[in-house]
């Protein structure tokens, strides 16, 4: 969890504010964690946990916090095809993995976002006076009930 919240820190996704400087009316939504274990194909036991820090689009309203949802996916279909031509002229396949590989977009409204409950952050002496100001769009955050 310390990683995640680093790496977004470091990536200026995040800034840190006090909550008095967040202007009035404005919605601070909750975080949510998503978390992970990564397993061994083999023995199944487990390599690595994985944490991601989001805000929880349950809470988003449309019109407000966003305008549009997209997140281009490739169907079961294409994904067939491809692979049936890559037989057909014997081409081969690679698997890439990517840290951080969504699209950090910069963020088009003012977001704000409560630090998580229990979460320290160096330079934070009370946690609950503070909020995260989202700069770019992290993991294509929940939205209006999707996942």
């Amino acid at each position: 969890m310390q990683k995640e919240v680093g790496d977004q820190m470091n990536n200026g996704n995040y800034l840190i504010i006090h909550k008095n400087k967040v202007p009035e009316g404005s919605t601070i939504l909750p975080a949510v964690w998503q978390m992970k274990r990564k397993r061994d194909i083999h023995t199944q036991e487990v390599k690595k946990y994985k944490a991601r820090l989001n805000v929880d689009g349950s809470r988003m309203i449309s019109g407000v916090h966003y305008d549009q949802t997209y997140s281009p996916v490739a169907s079961w279909a294409l994904v067939r095809l491809l692979l049936a031509v890559m037989a057909l002229h014997g081409w081969h396949t690679t698997k890439i993995d990517f840290v951080q590989a969504y699209a950090q977009e910069p963020v088009k409204r003012d977001l704000y976002e409560n630090i998580p409950k229990g979460f320290e952050l160096e330079g934070v002496d009370q946690p609950r006076d503070y909020v995260l100001r989202l700069h770019k769009n992290v993991y294509g955050q929940k939205q209006a009930g999707r996942v």
